[in-house]
């Protein structure tokens, strides 16, 4: 957990330094982990710069789906998404 939270707050500050720095618009990719319900880099960037944002989730149609509201601004139904299924 903790090694996340370094690779989370490096990302945010890399966001945040950039976007101050341009005001152009910038794409992260990220895994859900470090953006489900804004948690990870999200409000980590918010917290350093007020900026409009929107998360997307990739959700995987590969059992049942559990979705909430809270989890991203947009849900993005996707195929296996699964490292090994190439």
């Amino acid at each position: 957990y903790q090694a996340q939270c370094v690779w989370e707050d490096a990302m945010a500050e890399n966001i945040a330094k950039y976007l101050s720095k341009t005001k152009e618009k910038l794409v992260v990719l990220a895994g859900n982990g470090h953006i489900i319900n804004k948690y990870g880099i999200p409000n980590r960037t918010l917290s350093r710069i007020k900026i409009p944002m929107a998360t997307i989730l990739l959700q995987p149609l590969t059992g049942p789906l559990n979705i909430e509201r809270k989890m991203a601004d947009y849900i993005w139904l996707t195929g296996d998404c699964s490292r090994y299924n190439f």
